[in-house]
């Protein structure tokens, strides 16, 4: 083993508790993307108490690598993380197909959707791993997507979410308008010099007019984000604008 390999390894360790537990974990149905040697879950069991929070395992020994299949239940050796109380270090499978009627009852609600509406909406659908509700809309004769944060273990967005999608679906052409100009406002400037090289200078009207609403992004505690399609402008970046519960702006840029 390297000398870099054994660092890296011993910083791993650090994050852990030095004291061992046993825990029954019910795996996710979709792939960690943060790391090779991990495997997300979304509930675990410890003495006896269902803990339904998503979170992760990740493991030294590359023999655990294709252990794990989405949606089963395995009871581990594990140490905990500092930081993470949903997040283990694994140190031994102990059994695999565990059956355990509350994670079974976990997985069962995992499978089935949540749905909420509202007139004049459509049916927003939970994504359950991100914890948003997502749905496309009609915004001003053209679809765009629609992510509505959840409360943890609530079937339903907050009222400050709800009332932010309302806000803005009640005064489309009013918030478009606000929105571009203050996307020009603050980058203009930076959008001219991205430019450049054309020929013809790119005016504030022009910038204004090749921003496209992709997404809106509304958030628990009243705020929301919009992106935009920059046409080309900033290459393949977008354009981001972020508004305070007080509908006042808080920040304009660019982003992947």
């Amino acid at each position: 083993m390297t000398t870099r390999r054994k660092r890296e390894r011993q910083e791993l360790l650090a994050q852990y508790y030095d004291e061992t537990k046993e825990i029954i974990i019910l795996t996710a149905d979709y792939k960690n993307h943060l790391w090779d040697n991990a495997c997300d879950l979304i509930a675990w069991m410890e003495d006896g108490e269902l803990h339904n929070h998503h979170g992760w395992f990740r493991w030294l020994d590359d023999k655990w690598a294709s252990s794990f299949l989405p949606l089963n239940a395995y009871r581990l050796r594990v140490r905990q993380h500092k930081d993470f109380a949903s997040s283990f270090l694994l140190l031994d499978v102990l059994q695999k197909d565990v059956t355990h009627p509350a994670l079974q009852a976990v997985c069962e609600a995992w499978l089935r959707p949540t749905v909420w509406q509202e007139a004049p909406f459509p049916a927003f659908i939970l994504n359950k791993r991100i914890s948003n509700f997502e749905a496309d809309i009609d915004w001003l004769g053209a679809p765009i997507h629609v992510s509505l944060e959840q409360e943890a273990d609530h079937e339903t967005p907050p009222d400050a979410v709800i009332a932010t999608l309302r806000k803005l679906y009640a005064a489309p052409e009013q918030w478009q308008t606000r929105l571009k100009n203050w996307a020009c406002d603050e980058l203009l400037s930076e959008a001219q010099t991205w430019q450049k090289k054309n020929k013809a200078p790119l005016s504030a009207e022009a910038f204004r007019q090749r921003l496209r609403l992709q997404e809106i992004y509304c958030y628990g505690d009243g705020s929301f984000s919009a992106c935009f399609d920059s046409d080309g402008i900033f290459a393949k970046l977008v354009t981001f604008v972020e508004v305070n519960p007080d509908d006042s702006l808080k920040e304009v840029g660019i982003t992947e």
